[in-house]
């Protein structure tokens, strides 16, 4: 793209989601001028927005999800990068319903119920893109439950914010206003791990980001709390399968990146 976006060719039955905080715009055809995504929404007033109708040649259901202030915070720093995934990739094999859905209901407003019918399948549709990111890696394992947990959020904001520090369970426990007990069994039931595996989870992401974006190994370690080289090394292999170094060189020979990971 000559003016510094990323650009984005969707085909029929293409899934693509960004994040709020990312610019979007539409258009049909390189040559015609591009519709500004908040523009059209705002001007709409509505959570779906369709370009195009019934026998057009060109026809896009567009959406946005709105969240609490918490989820809405997790969201933004969980979530980084567009997704795109296209109708024959298997990620998006239990969306095409959804989506189809969608699209009928989008194209036949005036039905009975329709707009609480689109709310419902939005809703389902992101579930379905934000836990193909989680299949790949892209996201980490109860990031996505914990979005909906407003009790929770205190801590799950400061293992995001300072993953360095070696936060014990009574330290954010305290932020929830919990008991010590109390919390790490509400946190193990609505992410699925411990608060320990899920900053651990937490620091591999930011550590895979800061590699790829050429850091050494030894300052990104340093940078995410780990007092030595070996011991970051170990940790990462733990959760990413491989060591630091087999990573790096299966990004380098273009086996690092998944078409939906960030």
């Amino acid at each position: 793209s000559g003016n510094g976006r990323t650009v984005h060719d969707l085909r029929p039955g293409d899934v693509f989601a960004v994040p709020g905080h990312e610019p979007l715009v539409f258009r049909s055809d390189p040559d015609v001028v591009p519709l500004d995504a908040d523009a059209l929404y705002a001007e709409r007033g509505e959570p779906v927005l369709q370009l195009g109708g019934e026998g057009d040649d060109f026809l896009l259901v567009g959406c946005h999800v709105g969240f609490g202030l918490h989820a809405s915070d997790l969201l933004l720093e969980g979530w980084s990068s567009a997704v795109h995934f296209h109708e024959d990739h298997p990620a998006s094999h239990p969306s095409r319903a959804v989506l189809d859905a969608l699209c009928d209901e989008a194209t036949h407003a005036a039905r009975a119920g329709a707009t609480y019918a689109r709310d419902q399948l939005v809703r389902l549709l992101l579930l379905y893109v934000l836990r193909a990111r989680v299949d790949v890696g892209s996201l980490i394992p109860g990031w996505v439950s914990l979005l909906g947990d407003g009790d929770l959020a205190p801590a799950v904001r400061l293992i995001h914010r300072m993953p360095e520090r070696a936060w014990g369970v009574a330290e954010l426990a305290r932020a929830c206003g919990m008991s010590r007990t109390s919390f790490a069994v509400r946190f193990r039931d609505v992410a699925g791990v411990p608060p320990s595996s899920y900053l651990r989870a937490w620091r591999m992401r930011i550590a895979r980001r800061r590699l790829r974006d050429g850091g050494s190994i030894g300052e990104v370690g340093e940078s995410l709390g780990y007092r030595s080289e070996s011991a970051f090394s170990t940790a990462f292999k733990r959760v990413v399968g491989v060591s630091p170094t087999a990573w790096r060189g299966q990004l380098d020979s273009g086996g690092g990146r998944s078409p939906i990971a960030s």
